[in-house]
């Protein structure tokens, strides 16, 4: 599907440029400076993002701005959550992608980090075969079916740097979904919010970041 067939959501040219610059901007908090093709990727997956979203149900939330907070910012604050780690030289297992958060934010970000995105239902498979194939995101690979199944895989076990999800469990079920995949000395990372106190004295294997 060519870009230029698809159209943004409907917002003045004005509106948008300045929610581009506050982005821009938050990123940097971030200690991420955006470039110009960054930006340009980022607008081309919201765009894609809105598109399929009227076919399958990916995100509750479509417009640009909130999108930009709600999946986009929220997915690249791991950037600050692992200042010990290169993260542009790790492997990285997105468990349970969905539309892709945080994964493709990721790669966007850092183009040279060699992303995995599983993901069990196959229509946003195709979402993300799409989405990789239109951001030119390289050095990526999509695997379809259910972590505990994967988990199996000799080819996949303790095979990555950092499995991580998001929002897709508790944590106890998440220790046990990611923790098989991830290398000796790796990371496993949940991306929660809220009150979390009992879910992280649950979960036995996990350290806090």
């Amino acid at each position: 599907m060519a870009y230029n067939q698809l159209h943004p959501t409907d917002v003045s040219t004005q509106k948008r440029a300045l929610q581009t610059h506050e982005f821009r901007l938050n990123a940097r908090k971030f200690g991420i400076n955006l470039s110009n093709k960054q930006i340009e990727q980022f607008k081309h997956y919201h765009v894609l993002l809105s598109h399929w979203n009227k076919r399958i149900n990916l995100t509750a939330i479509t417009d640009w701005e909130r999108v930009q907070k709600v999946h986009f910012l929220d997915s690249i604050a791991l950037a600050t959550k692992l200042p010990t780690m290169d993260i542009t030289k790790c492997s990285l297992l997105d468990i349970g992608s969905g539309a892709g958060f945080p994964g493709i934010p990721l790669k966007i970000v850092f183009p040279k980090l060699k992303i995995s995105l599983l993901e069990s239902v196959r229509k946003k498979v195709l979402f993300l075969e799409e989405a990789l194939t239109e951001l030119e995101l390289k050095e990526t690979n999509i695997y379809h079916g259910r972590a505990e199944d994967l988990a199996h895989e000799p080819s996949l076990r303790e095979s990555f740097d950092i499995a991580l999800a998001r929002g897709v469990a508790k944590l106890p079920v998440l220790a046990e979904l990611l923790l098989p995949f991830v290398k000796i000395n790796g990371s496993a990372i949940a991306y929660k919010k809220g009150e979390i106190t009992r879910e992280i004295k649950e979960s036995k294997n996990w350290r806090k970041l």
